[in-house]
């Protein structure tokens, strides 16, 4: 529980502007571990566990195809007491995939030429 705290706060600190976002991508996870790794076993378990708590949180943002964003769904199609298109359905979070899989391309093109240029994702 406490990792989720972590990362609900970190998260706060980010939209509230008191922290700047440096995003990674595949490339930067592995480099991490790599640099746990040469801590020790538990430093590799302590962020897994805080790597886990990440994409729990993150999961449940209201983002296309998240599972924050079908909870969002089934809440709206309780107070309109139907079904929204399936179709419709099917379109938003195809284009929420899409856009998802852009943004881990983009971070991890943007690794992998840090990695190039200064030899550091």
């Amino acid at each position: 529980m406490e990792a989720v705290a972590i990362v609900i706060d970190s998260l706060h600190a980010l939209i509230s502007r008191k922290v700047a976002a440096t995003p990674g991508g595949p490339v930067s996870i592995i480099a991490m571990t790599y640099e746990q790794a040469r801590l020790g076993w538990a430093a590799v378990a302590s962020f897994g566990g805080l790597l886990s708590a990440n994409l729990a949180v993150f999961n449940l943002l209201p983002v296309p195809p998240l599972d924050g964003f079908v909870l969002l769904l089934l809440g709206f199609e309780g107070l309109i007491r139907r079904r929204i298109d399936a179709r419709a359905e099917y379109l938003v979070k195809v284009a929420g995939f899409v856009i998802l899989m852009g943004l881990i391309v983009s971070l991890t093109f943007n690794d992998v030429a840090n990695l190039i240029l200064h030899g550091t994702p």
